[in-house]
């Protein structure tokens, strides 16, 4: 199932599987630029290609945005730390 605008309606879902799937496989994704990735989420009118967020009672601001997607990524490694000295 895809949105009006043809994007996957769950982007961050999709975006935090992908960091876990690198994560366990030994990619050091704490390091990594987002550059590249942080452009894909901005609004049309920035130049991103997500127009809304599905799911959100507010659609957040590009800064937002940018902020959600460190955040998801600094969750992401400690989760994979934390699993991996069990």
């Amino acid at each position: 199932m895809v949105g009006p605008d043809s994007v996957h309606p769950n982007v961050y879902g999709n975006y935090v599987m992908v960091l876990g799937i690198l994560n366990e496989l030994g990619y050091d994704i704490a390091q990594w630029k987002l550059d590249s990735v942080e452009r894909r989420f901005r609004h049309l009118e920035a130049g991103g290609d997500v127009q809304e967020i599905w799911g959100f009672q507010k659609d957040p601001s590009d800064p937002e945005r940018m902020a959600l997607l460190q955040e998801l990524r600094r969750i992401t490694v400690e989760k994979g730390r934390s699993t991996r000295k069990k």
